[in-house]
């Protein structure tokens, strides 16, 4: 990087353009993190089976339908799964809006898979289907060539070289898939990793990366996974600039609801707020749909993630969370003339809150 003065600097940053964000499509990361920047290298992470994939596909559903152009790198998926978990979310949401004032068949996503939901969703996957013919087309998937297994940086370089024009959002499924070259694999890694925030920075357009963590110890009682628990070297931590994990939360402090699952978000890494690794925020993940919804408990959360502590009152709430999040969204354990307060005060800003897919 060359060196600046500090005039030049000035005249660049006044002078300068500013980009269009991407989102996540998930109430609190997009509240903490404040969406996706065109230089970010966002880092999701969680153990195996806890929804990095459904989550990496709901994020390019969201940019999508905001009008971005998304490619889903997908080096662990079978073959148009990314499309097959768009399509049955959307044929899903489509077919229980229909049946709710009726019993409802249960559905699921393996029994979509093995064509055994075909004639109940008849109407429901053609009308989806339209919808992704005339909507999707901002959608690109990259699945790794079963004929050539191999997939480094070489080849991520080159891809989004050849396709960054008109690409807004690259989404890749995930870091331990790639193929390391050399003996070194800590070293390896490493390249890897600083190779691929050189493109983001070279290319501008942000790239989000779905990591396992290590296994973790049964001494291990931390309710979500912290930036310890990444699998790799520490070098993952240095060039992210964005951290967040993601697992099923148990506590009894939040309310079960139905089909609904309690998930915690915490962001172990923010470059530009640091502030937001004291938070956490959960939220229900509807199996129904196979989506989150977007209510919102916001808590803080301890230095080992041992325990969280819903806030249960807006003036507790951070700065950025206030400002951020639709009131709507945000539930408490309020007493009927906290809400009646809370409603006047913050309807007048509600209007003016951003939200996903507003620049």
């Amino acid at each position: 990087m060359p060196i600046k003065k500090i005039e030049q600097s000035l005249y660049e940053i006044k002078n300068k353009e500013l980009p269009k964000k991407c989102y996540f499509g998930i109430t609190y990361l997009d509240a903490a993190f404040k969406g996706i920047n065109s230089t970010d290298l966002v880092l999701l992470s969680g153990l195996t089976g806890t929804g990095k994939t459904e989550l990496g596909s709901i994020i390019a559903d969201t940019n999508i339908k905001n009008g971005k152009v998304v490619m889903y790198i997908a080096l662990e998926a079978d073959d148009n799964e990314i499309a097959h978990r768009i399509r049955f979310r959307l044929a899903s949401k489509k077919y229980y809006a229909k049946t709710a004032q009726q019993p409802k068949e249960t559905l699921l996503y393996d029994d979509y898979l093995d064509g055994e939901l075909d004639l109940l969703l008849r109407d429901e996957l053609k009308e989806t289907d339209n919808i992704i013919s005339d909507e999707y087309s901002g959608l690109d998937c990259f699945y790794r060539d079963l004929t050539d297994k191999h997939f480094g940086i070489n080849e991520l370089k080159k891809l989004i070289e050849d396709t960054h024009h008109e690409t807004d959002l690259y989404i890749i499924d995930h870091l331990h898939f790639f193929n390391l070259d050399g003996d070194n694999e800590n070293k390896a890694m490493k390249d890897l990793l600083y190779a691929m925030r050189d493109t983001v920075l070279i290319y501008k357009r942000p790239i989000v990366l779905i990591s396992h963590i290590r296994k973790r110890g049964k001494l291990d009682n931390s309710i979500v996974p912290t930036l310890d628990d990444l699998h790799g070297s520490s070098d993952i931590v240095k060039t992210g600039t964005k951290i967040a994990f993601i697992a099923p939360y148990f506590g009894e402090d939040i309310p079960q609801d139905g089909y609904k699952y309690p998930t915690i978000f915490y962001c172990g890494k923010n470059r530009r707020l640091g502030s937001i690794a004291h938070y956490a925020g959960i939220q229900y993940y509807d199996a129904r749909d196979n989506n989150y919804s977007n209510d919102l408990f916001v808590g803080k959360i301890n230095n080992t993630c041992t325990k969280f502590t819903p806030i249960k009152t807006m003036a507790d709430l951070p700065p950025w969370a206030r400002k951020r999040v639709d009131y709507e969204f945000l539930r408490f354990d309020f007493c009927e003339k906290e809400q009646q307060r809370t409603a006047g005060v913050y309807s007048s800003r509600k209007d003016k809150t951003n939200s996903p897919g507003k620049d």
